[in-house]
């Protein structure tokens, strides 16, 4: 009896009452949630697993150094970092439409992989390890030039201060992402209000890794958020979904090591008109055991 109810109520766990917030999916061999509440007590699983999730404003407050400059009469842009408690650090990247029509935007760096800005657009993400002041390029207009920036931005892949391996979740420094996509946006003849905030995180929980996602949209009218990593885990698995304020947030299980990977965030309004795509660092089940 106690089995079945188990079974039943397995990922149905409202996370609200913990005030918490998660986060969604990412690749292979992943196990069920019924195998893990076997394992552990449910209570002391989500405790385990359980992750606070900002509001977009709060993934990277405003002020702190920054880079700054401008395409008189078309756009600025600022790159601007933070340091956070633990001497972590955010970083948020902003344009500035300084005209009356949209100005498209490419600034991959800064994870803008097309967006028509309207107004202003600001991406932030949290949090880092160490932090670098680099040349970064962005791309305005239609033809597209080039214009030369610096940015604020976290260590390339494979530097000696970024980060590495995959801590228990309820450490202080387990590997966790958090973005947030703010701004006018046009799309479809259309001008576009976007407020999302994704987080994404990879850890060791006891022999195997939990991979969480989550995706909160506090946009005025709710828009249609496509990320392929979690595409991906929901086509070998199952996960445990539950509803979290503004949005969702999933968890996985898997017996393979996290790697880190690109994922592609497409973003389209209610009726389905493309607003935006950009491309943030994410994590996925490794290939290899």
């Amino acid at each position: 009896m106690q089995r079945a109810r188990m079974e039943k109520n397995c990922g149905r766990v409202d996370y609200r009452r913990a005030g918490c917030q998660l986060v969604p999916p990412a690749a292979a061999m992943v196990h069920s949630c019924l195998a893990l509440t076997l394992a552990l007590p449910l209570a002391l699983t989500l405790a385990l697993l359980l992750l606070p999730t900002a509001k977009a404003a709060d993934v990277c407050p405003s002020g702190g150094p920054s880079e700054r400059g401008a395409a008189p009469g078309v756009l600025e842009w600022r790159s601007a970092s933070r340091t956070t408690a633990k001497a972590r650090y955010c970083f948020a990247n902003q344009v500035h439409n300084l005209g009356a029509a949209p100005v498209p935007v490419r600034w991959p760096d800064a994870g803008i992989d097309r967006a028509s800005v309207a107004g202003q657009l600001e991406v932030a993400f949290c949090c880092a390890s160490a932090e670098r002041t680099a040349a970064s390029q962005l791309w305005i207009g239609a033809p597209e030039k080039s214009l030369a920036v610096r940015m604020r931005r976290e260590p390339e892949e494979g530097s000696a201060d970024r980060e590495e391996g995959y801590p228990d979740l309820i450490e202080s420094d387990a590997r966790v992402k958090n973005y947030s996509i703010r701004g006018s946006l046009a799309a479809g003849g259309a001008t576009v209000q976007i407020d999302l905030t994704l987080k994404i995180s990879a850890s060791r929980f006891a022999d195997r890794y939990a991979y969480q996602f989550a995706i909160a949209d506090r946009s005025p009218v709710a828009l249609r958020v496509n990320w392929d990593l979690l595409n991906e885990m929901e086509r070998v698995a199952r996960p445990s979904v539950q509803t979290i304020p503004a949005g969702s947030a999933y968890i996985f299980l898997s017996n393979r090591v996290p790697e880190e990977a690109e994922s592609v965030i497409e973003i389209r309004a209610r009726d389905g008109a493309p607003v935006a795509r950009f491309r943030f660092d994410g994590y996925r089940p490794s290939s290899d055991h």
